[in-house]
């Protein structure tokens, strides 16, 4: 027999499954290539299961605090090279480039790349692929340049790009030459970059160093059959050469370092670890929805096709040919199934993407595929044999008088497991988007509405300050302020000491310095002392947080005002009398978002003409009012300074949002699920109710004749419904709000659950199924009792 000819028989309802088994399918389908896309981060260049990156691990004995750092010193990993055996090779790198800068091709010509300070070994480490080049040779000498092909691409081809010059913006003495060309980079890599240069640019110091300068990032490539339980005690003993531990001991602080393979930096990660399992989980449950809703329709379909089968077993069909008869129409409807999800997919491809934040390219590789065909051959093997075990057991007196079906059971455990689907998404998708808009709502301890920022780190200080003049003459401006860094950032740190004491009594996130009337531009509340003096030299006064004086009084034991406190701050005080006294108290800010923060303590700095650090290169501007109008004001301002520069004030609001876009995305991508989840339920209540209505037409006549009108055939239904509905939607909401626990500890800041929120998702999935069994089922209940006998 021909399956295609059956696809558009009356009773099968084969456009049904096909399309509810397409959507569930496609769904799940695209969370499980994200999830391996995920968990095959680092895995796509040669010897990957060899490269490591050394980790720092700092534990300071005055406060008890462990910390693990990514960033060593620039002698770590050569010196760890040069004297372990068992090390290959060692590579570090470095960013001095912020990943929006723009480079400079002859006058006319810019683009926008991520470059990174590499040293000569890089490409002995991480083996990708070159092009044209000796990678040894350019990243081995100062203001040599290697680049993606990508890059290479805009710049003429690969071959075409070897010799030209590159110059970032605001760096007019770091001409970069182009000498080589590698492969680009993949998407599942912690670290993208679309070009390097050499790290021998920097001072002889900063490159051997062992203690201070952590700015470096380090990479080991480990020899073969080699372990790093093996390499670590060696790694002590070598960073017992070149520093004093004792002496570190002595100012409270313990310095040791470790290894951890490249492959496993991102997988590892606890928020990616548990979105992996969240997004496992909902797949697995939009593919069983699927699944067991075709099941479903194909049982509630059965006491049509009774008569067919049994008619076959007269003629001396075996099992095996039902079975091959099931297997043709399961493998007809899930080929139609993938070629609906396919058109779907790529209908929508950019919505996808955005979403999954992958394209396709990166998403359907050999390796996913692979996994993907594999469960697409376990739900054709599902799809095969449950309804081959029923459609074997009609007996052959089917033929001859009518069965009523006594699949009851079945078919109610398949719809209590999608009810319970239903509601376990629709339990993660509230509380989700709970956690979504509590985050976008988040106080982060000063005002981002009616806020602007513009980074002018690539200006001269000259111009930075004439734009700050500019910008403050304008009528709907409120303040403006310089600063080196955003407060949304993730930021350093450095040590505090008090005045003759060696011994450093903890780490603080060091905000570096800000300009005059930073303090009011950005509503960063200043609850003690009178704070920088406006217009007067500030060069030795310090602002600390809230939590600063509190870890100071708890570990230094200082009991008075903490207006007039002196302290030595690494990295700031040239020596142990070059200190620095607080002038004011601010409320802690968050820095970072609600995603994470950094819980240190405090400090900021003053800008001075001495200061020979940092540059304050992002402008923070406080607006009256937000509008297209007055960021357009400012916007003029700055280019009447710099007409030529391609630099624009955005909303900080709107920086903010999109730290969140992962989370974003993640809402969107259940609500998606949702719906699909809810569609498919639908679609096996409404076939179940079908082939209730059917088996029990004639004892719903025989109630209608003794009496039961359509209130209370409508109220028997609705029963049944009710008893299958509400214990298994309780399950699913109840396994929603155990993932949801799961998920929300991956948030330092995040929503408690609702109880009554958490009911009332549940009891919005079971109204859509009342209403939907009222529809169905009125038209039937309302019938009339004499035709329903007649016909039976």
């Amino acid at each position: 027999m021909n399956p295609f000819r059956n696809l558009f028989r009356k009773g099968r309802s084969n456009l049904l499954k096909i399309i509810c088994l397409a959507f569930g399918i496609t769904a799940g389908l695209m969370l499980i290539a994200k999830v391996h896309f995920e968990s095959s981060y680092d895995t796509y260049f040669p010897d990957n299961e060899r490269v490591y990156q050394l980790r720092t691990y700092v534990t300071r004995t005055t406060d008890g605090e462990d910390k693990e750092y990514g960033q060593i010193s620039g002698g770590v990993a050569p010196g760890m090279m040069a004297e372990i055996p068992e090390v290959e090779a060692a590579t570090r790198m470095t960013l001095m480039f912020d990943p929006e800068t723009k480079f400079k091709i002859g006058d006319e010509d810019k683009i926008k790349m991520n470059l990174i300070l590499a040293d000569s070994l890089w490409f002995d480490v991480f083996s990708t692929k070159v092009l044209i080049g000796d990678p040894r040779q350019v990243l081995g000498k100062p203001l040599g340049l290697m680049v993606s092909r990508s890059v290479a691409e805009k710049l003429g081809g690969v071959e075409s790009a070897i010799g030209k010059t590159i110059v970032p913006e605001g760096y007019d003495d770091w001409k970069l030459t182009v000498e080589g060309v590698y492969e680009d980079c993949p998407e599942n890599s912690t670290l993208r970059y679309d070009a390097l240069t050499s790290i021998y640019a920097f001072p002889k110091w900063s490159l051997e160093n062992w203690l201070g300068n952590d700015r470096y990032m380090g990479f080991v490539k480990l020899r073969e059959n080699v372990v790093p339980s093996e390499v670590v005690p060696k790694m002590r003993k070598v960073q017992e050469k070149h520093v004093d531990l004792s002496q570190l001991e002595e100012s409270g602080l313990d310095l040791s370092y470790g290894l951890m393979r490249m492959a496993e930096l991102h997988r590892e990660d606890a928020k990616v670890r548990n979105l992996n399992n969240m997004m496992l989980l909902v797949a697995a449950v939009m593919i069983v929805i699927a699944v067991l809703n075709y099941i479903l329709i194909v049982l509630s379909s059965l006491g049509v096709r009774v008569k067919e089968i049994a008619v076959r077993k007269c003629y001396g069909i075996s099992g095996r040919g039902i079975v091959g008869i099931v297997a043709e129409e399961s493998l007809v409807n899930l080929i139609l199934a993938l070629l609906l999800g396919v058109v779907m997919a790529f209908a929508f491809k950019d919505m996808v993407e955005g979403i999954l934040e992958v394209s396709y390219e990166a998403l359907f590789t050999p390796a996913s595929l692979a996994i993907l065909l594999g469960i697409i051959g376990v739900i054709l093997l599902i799809t095969v044999c449950v309804p081959s075990f029923f459609f074997m057991r009609i007996p052959v007196t089917g033929a001859f008088r009518r069965l009523r079906s006594s699949r009851g059971i079945w078919k109610k455990s398949l719809l209590f497991v999608e009810f319970a689907g239903a509601a376990y998404v629709a339990v993660m998708l509230m509380n989700i988007t709970r956690q979504y808009n509590y985050m976008m709502d988040y106080d982060l301890g000063y005002e981002v509405d009616n806020l602007l920022y513009a980074n002018l780190s690539t200006l001269e200080k000259s111009q930075r300050e004439a734009i700050v003049s500019e910008i403050s003459r304008l009528p709907q401006v409120e303040g403006v302020a310089m600063a080196c860094s955003l407060p949304i950032s993730m930021q350093s740190g450095n040590n505090v000491s008090l005045p003759g004491d060696y011994k450093e009594l903890f780490n603080y996130t060091d905000l570096y310095f800000v300009t005059d009337g930073w303090f009011e531009t950005m509503g960063v509340p200043v609850i003690e002392g009178n704070g920088f003096h406006p217009g007067e030299s500030n060069e030795r006064n310090v602002m600390v947080s809230r939590s600063f004086v509190d870890k100071m009084r708890a570990v230094a034991s200082l009991e008075d005002s903490p207006i007039g406190w002196e302290f030595i701050f690494s990295e700031h005080s040239k020596n142990e009398s070059d200190r620095f006294k607080v002038v004011g108290v601010f409320e802690d800010m968050k820095v970072g978002t609600a995603q994470g923060f950094d819980e240190r303590p405090q400090v900021i700095f003053h800008d001075n003409p001495n200061n020979e650090l940092w540059l304050p290169g992002n402008v923070v501007v406080r607006l009256g009012e937000i509008s297209s109008e007055n960021i357009a004001a400012v916007n003029q301002a700055i280019r009447k300074v710099v007409p030529d520069a391609e630099l624009m004030a955005e909303s900080y609001r709107l920086l903010v949002n999109q730290s969140y876009t992962s989370d974003r995305n993640l809402r969107d991508s259940l609500v998606a699920c949702c719906i699909i989840a809810l569609v498919i339920t639908l679609a096996g209540l409404i076939g179940y109710v079908s082939d209730m209505l059917n088996s029990r037409r004639r004892e719903i006549a025989i109630r209608k004749v003794n009496g039961a009108d359509t209130s209370d055939i409508m109220k028997m239904l609705i029963r049944k419904i009710t008893m299958i509905a509400l214990p298994s939607m309780s399950c699913g909401a109840i396994l929603g709000w155990i993932s949801t626990e799961s998920w929300l500890s991956n948030y330092p800041q995040h929503i408690s659950q609702s109880v009554p929120l958490t009911i009332l998702s549940m009891l919005v999935i079971y109204l859509i199924v009342f209403i939907c069994v009222i529809i169905r089922a009125h038209r039937s209940a309302s019938e009339n009792p004499i035709k329903a006998l007649y016909q039976n």
